[in-house]
């Protein structure tokens, strides 16, 4: 979850549109291909949400999304491109999204106690931090579509109590397997691809 902090937020004219202290936060939404746990670049995202208005969440699939890039290794995405408009977050889809204005990112675990006390105790009125300990799980519920994981299968079998490696099969795939490794990940190569 990425939140971002607005002291004041309007809409529109007048003194009914807008109000101090605002939250605006975005959830990406990933699947990890494979059964080796540190590999990172089995790790894609799979959907964004994004609120929409105070606690009104709006959603986007991976593909409807911008995402920058990794510089280093290989190029696969690291967060999403986006905007704060009003009170609404939204894709960035401009052509000259390398230029988007990247802000510092400080996790939760790493604030001075004094801080996460503070956004642990504060109330506000038309409001509320989304990653505190009383507030995360609700807004991580709110946020969720199963739209995200619903198609997907787990193709790669694998055993937790194993370290991580495949287990056996004995099922035969459905119809409903795809034939092309790609379909369902995106880090998998193409055989034909080697063989040239």
């Amino acid at each position: 979850m990425y939140s971002y902090y607005m002291p004041k937020v309007r809409w529109a004219k007048g003194n009914d549109n807008g109000h101090r202290h605002y939250w605006a936060s975005a959830v990406v939404w990933i699947n990890r291909w494979g059964c080796v746990d540190d590999d990172v670049t089995a790790v894609w995202p799979v959907g964004i949400s994004f609120t929409t208005d105070h606690l009104t969440w709006g959603t986007a699939n991976a593909g409807d999304f911008s995402f920058k890039s990794t510089t280093v290794g290989v190029d696969m995405p690291t967060h999403p491109k986006i905007q704060i408009h009003d009170t609404a977050i939204a894709p960035f889809t401009g052509a000259d999204g390398d230029k988007v204005f990247e802000r510092t990112l400080v996790g939760w675990d790493s604030l001075p106690d004094a801080a996460a006390k503070a956004l642990q105790d504060v109330k506000y009125e038309k409001t509320q931090v989304p990653f505190t300990n009383a507030n995360f799980q609700a807004q991580m519920d709110a946020a969720y579509r199963e739209s995200f994981y619903g198609a997907l299968k787990d193709q790669q079998g694998c055993d937790a109590g194993r370290g991580g490696s495949p287990t056996p099969t004995t099922q035969d795939p459905d119809d409903t397997t795809p034939t092309d490794p790609k379909a369902t990940n995106p880090t998998a190569s193409d055989p034909a691809e080697k063989k040239r």
